[in-house]
């Protein structure tokens, strides 16, 4: 199964985390933490991010930043791939460092595909809340666009969404992709008027 692409907007505000392989140590000493400090000031000036806050703790780190243009990936690419190399040859091993891909996401995101759904369906999205009982096919359709199309866990859409957990998440989504064409069709109007939004 491919990859979620991420969603890379000009004026995006995130918070990114990066995670050490196997939860190891990414820092062994204050030497790794400034390299880790000076490629980070590089990847800020290079793209241009405005950096709100960061913490480096023993076996990851987060960033709080905005994206003036859609350059996250590049930019934490730039970033990870670097202190990776110095990494690797300051301590000689091989191999990964980080645990994957960085993790990203945009604040208020969740929101955004909320409104643009329920709008879409004629819903009001406080009737997706929490206890509420609610199987529209809006709501099913947020679930979808949240966990396949941009990449939120099955657990962070029942919170947004309301849904009781993860497996209801899961049957929602299976609802949508066995609708057929037409909620596809759907689908791909929606992720038009959310990137444009």
């Amino acid at each position: 199964m491919a990859r979620p692409l991420r969603i890379e907007l000009a004026g995006g505000l995130y918070h990114v985390m990066s995670r050490g392989n196997e939860r190891r140590a990414i820092f062994r000493d204050d030497d790794d933490r400034q390299r880790r400090l000076d490629w980070l000031q590089r990847t800020v000036e290079t793209y241009g991010w405005r950096l709100h806050a960061f913490v480096l703790l023993g076996n990851h780190d987060h960033f709080f930043l905005e994206t003036p243009e859609p350059n996250l990936s590049a930019g934490m690419h730039l970033l990870n791939g670097s202190y990776t190399g110095y990494f690797n040859v300051r301590h000689r091993r091989v191999g990964r460092l980080f645990q994957g891909r960085f993790k990203a996401h945009l604040i208020e995101e969740e929101d955004r595909i909320v409104a643009v759904v329920a709008e879409q369906f004629g819903c009001e999205p406080d009737e997706w809340a929490s206890g509420r009982p609610s199987d529209t096919i809006g709501r099913a359709a947020a679930a979808y666009l949240a966990w396949r199309r941009y990449g939120y866990s099955s657990t962070e859409v029942a919170d947004v969404l309301g849904y009781r957990g993860h497996s209801s998440v899961g049957a929602a989504v299976a609802r949508i992709e066995a609708a057929g064409k037409d909620v596809e069709a759907t689908i791909a109007k929606l992720e038009e008027e959310f990137i444009n939004a």
